[in-house]
This record gives C-alpha cells, structure tokens and sequence, in this order.
C-alpha cells in the first residue's frame, strides 16, 4: 500500500498505517517519521491475504502540530485455483492404458 504526502510548509511528518483485517479493532501495521514531500509504502499486508475478501486500512499523517486520516478498501481477487473431481483413472491407480486415462478440472 503507497500514499502520496506533501507538508505545504515544507515540515518532516510522521505516517502510520493501521487496519482491522486481523483482530476486528485498528491497529498500527507500519510507521514512518521524518517523512517529506513523498511517496510512503507499507508493506506489512500480511493480514489481508483472503480471497475474495474486503479490507480496510487507514493513513494517519501529522506534522506535529496539523493532522489528516484517510481511510481505504480494496477486494482481493477470487480463488481461480482449478478443483479435481471424477478423476479417472482414481489416485494411485497402477497399470491403466495411457489411452484410457482422463484429466479435466473446472475454474470456479
């Protein structure tokens, strides 16, 4: 996760990124001080790693003096994983013809 900051003035900010994908309450997931005119990342995501599941975290930035919160979501992607099923011939079948054997799968 990336944003942009600027400080009109010119003064070093603190970023600290928090969400509440893991336990339901916001907690902080990366933090960055003496921050200027820049791009921060946070690439503590491991506890938004679910299919097809929405997440939100936020982005609290502060000069010291004057401070901004934005909060964000994004989906993850569907599971494409194929899945197996009827297979023809069974698992750890022995001495099956080549010709007779069958493998298929369906995206979900």
């Amino acid at each position: 996760m990336s944003i942009h900051v600027v400080d009109w003035q010119g003064e070093s900010m603190t970023v600290t990124f928090r969400t509440n994908a893991s336990t339901g309450s916001w907690h902080d997931i990366g933090s960055n001080s003496s921050v200027l005119n820049e791009t921060v990342y946070c690439y503590n995501t491991g506890d938004m790693d679910e299919f097809d599941t929405i997440y939100y975290w936020s982005v609290n930035c502060t000069d010291g003096t004057y401070w901004t919160n934005g909060t964000y979501n994004f989906r993850t992607r569907v599971d494409h994983s194929p899945v197996f099923s009827s297979e023809n011939p069974l698992n750890n079948s022995i001495l099956v013809p080549i010709r007779s054997a069958k493998v298929s799968y369906i995206l979900s």
